[in-house]
């Protein structure tokens, strides 16, 4: 298998009004060439196989960085959304599904269902104004549900390929899937094509450092259960032809949680968007500004790609976000 690039996290809200001025605040735009074609409707089949009635969803839309090649967020509000549960239901609030690009579909699922993983959703075409999208619907070994899809642009300009995320202010950087069935989700994944980013990998003699004194206190106030300092495997996986920063971070996390009313960090299934962002302090300073629910504003992690200083907040949802800022290794006087 090949795939050509991570496109798309799904994020059901519960006010898309709310939330689609939030993201916007970020630096998010719309993709207008994801809304459907005047007077079509999404394929019955599609609903039906996905447990879902396409006329109970209020709005959506297909938001991302003006200059990602890519990835994307999708904002849908249901009116009849549920809420926690395991395996998610795909009106579920939250994210319970995520998308991947590839250049030939047929292909892709054949490869799929010669390992013995049938489609959920067999291949439908979806008309949308950016071109027909071909699109099949799988789930994981955790009940995540992951799309296949292959679009055919009407015409180069709604191609966003050649955008390039270098010099950017802020840029998509991974989403984290939770699991506690490493074995089964790492083979699941691995045939997909991608390059496990051993950068990530903390540098030996260090570990991470929270709100500069190197306590874990505002992790376990937030999440009582959790321990940060003994937290499982984890991989970042990116994909050869995504010239991006876009990772998928495959995460095993002891204690984990269904998920339910209010998100938090050890809970299964997708649970948390990081973005690379350049301007991290000025940001921290317009949220307490903005009055943005700041989890914990400086956690540091000496990897083999540098410094990483994060930031967590949360969306009008409560769904984990998290900004991070590069610097150069052994900023923070490490001798490793």
């Amino acid at each position: 298998m090949a795939l050509k690039a991570i496109f798309s996290v799904v994020l059901n809200v519960r006010n898309f009004e709310r939330s689609r001025q939030f993201y916007e605040w970020l630096g998010f735009t719309e993709d207008v060439g994801f809304r459907l074609r005047d007077e079509v409707s999404l394929p019955r089949e599609l609903g039906e196989n996905l447990g879902v009635d396409f006329a109970t969803q209020r709005h959506s839309a297909l938001v991302s960085f003006p200059w990602e090649p890519y990835m994307h967020i999708e904002l849908v509000e249901w009116q009849d959304s549920k809420v926690g549960g395991w395996p998610p239901a795909y009106h579920q609030i939250g994210s319970p599904a995520y998308s991947f690009l590839v250049d030939d579909i047929e292909g892709e699922v054949a490869a799929l269902q010669k390992r013995g993983v049938e489609p959920l959703v067999p291949l439908v075409v979806v008309e949308r104004t950016w071109g027909p999208t071909r699109t099949a619907v799988f789930r994981d070994p955790d009940g995540n549900f992951v799309h296949l899809i292959e679009i055919n642009y009407f015409d180069d300009s709604w191609d966003a390929s050649n955008r390039s995320v270098v010099g950017s202010p802020i840029s998509f950087l991974h989403f984290q899937v939770n699991t506690d069935n490493w074995d089964a989700m790492s083979e699941f994944y691995e045939p997909f094509g991608f390059d496990v980013d051993t950068g990530v990998q903390s540098r030996p003699g260090t570990s991470f450092q929270d709100d500069i004194g190197g306590s874990t206190e505002s992790w376990t106030a937030r999440w009582p259960d959790l321990d940060p300092t003994t937290l499982g495997t984890y991989s970042l996986l990116r994909l050869p032809s995504d010239k991006s920063n876009m990772h998928m971070e495959l995460f095993a996390v002891p204690n984990l949680h269904d998920p339910g009313a209010t998100p938090i960090w050890n809970q299964r299934g997708v649970i948390r968007l990081c973005f690379l962002d350049e301007h991290e302090d000025e940001r921290v300073a317009e949220m307490k500004r903005r009055g943005v629910p700041i989890i914990i504003e400086n956690h540091r992690f000496t990897a083999h790609w540098g410094d990483s200083k994060f930031m967590y907040f949360t969306d009008p949802d409560g769904n984990i976000l998290c900004c991070e800022q590069w610097h150069r290794p052994r900023i923070w006087g490490e001798r490793w």
